[in-house]
């Protein structure tokens, strides 16, 4: 799942005592091991992969399959959400409102500093914003759904996204959330219109 992942046309098949490395292309070259070192060392590498909890993703278009992925969970929290992503990605922010506007149920919650006051973000008939009295303003945004927890900084032109779905990191960051939600007064409750 790693956005660091080399996209290519090369699959390694892995079973018995046997690999297969097959680069496609117009004539595709096929490598086979019958080599255990090889394969025990394949082996070690894809379990390494598939039992990873923490991953990093780069991009506008990682950011907006992880905000449809928010929405599929049906409650999405942000600490620090300003609308980045709907000034700098109007496009992609249209998937994104296309889809939670057929979500029944839906509820985006966000604490936030208050100069995000009246930003489309907090606009929406399902969003629900409580503002803090701060000064100082984080980079980073907490996202919060489902069992997985992200942070993301557009320090650069494009986002960059750490996820996990370590459930004790997740758990953390909820009760964080949740003890931030219900210290804070003043809450706007989902807009109608």
């Amino acid at each position: 799942q790693s956005g660091d992942q080399p996209a290519g046309p090369l699959q390694i098949t892995v079973y018995r005592t046997k690999t297969i490395m097959i680069i496609h292309g117009p004539e595709p070259t096929i490598l086979h091991f019958d080599r255990p070192e090889i394969n025990a060392a394949f082996r070690a590498y894809f379990q390494s992969i598939w039992n990873q909890d923490s991953y990093i993703l780069r991009g506008p278009e990682a950011l907006r399959d992880l905000w449809l992925e928010g929405i599929e969970a049906g409650e999405l929290r942000w600490i620090g959400a300003r609308g980045y992503f709907i000034d700098r990605c109007p496009e992609l922010f249209a998937e994104i409102k296309h889809k939670a506007e057929r979500k029944k149920g839906i509820v985006w919650k966000n604490i936030v500093d208050a100069s995000t006051r009246g930003h489309a973000v907090t606009k929406f008939p399902w969003s629900q914003t409580k503002y803090i009295a701060t000064q100082s303003k984080n980079p980073n945004v907490t996202w919060l759904f489902g069992n997985k927890m992200a942070i993301s900084n557009w320090t650069e032109d494009e986002p960059t996204i750490f996820v996990s779905e370590n459930r004790y990191l997740v758990q953390s960051q909820n009760d964080y959330f949740e003890s931030l939600w219900n210290s804070l007064q003043y809450k706007i409750i989902l807009h109608t219109y």
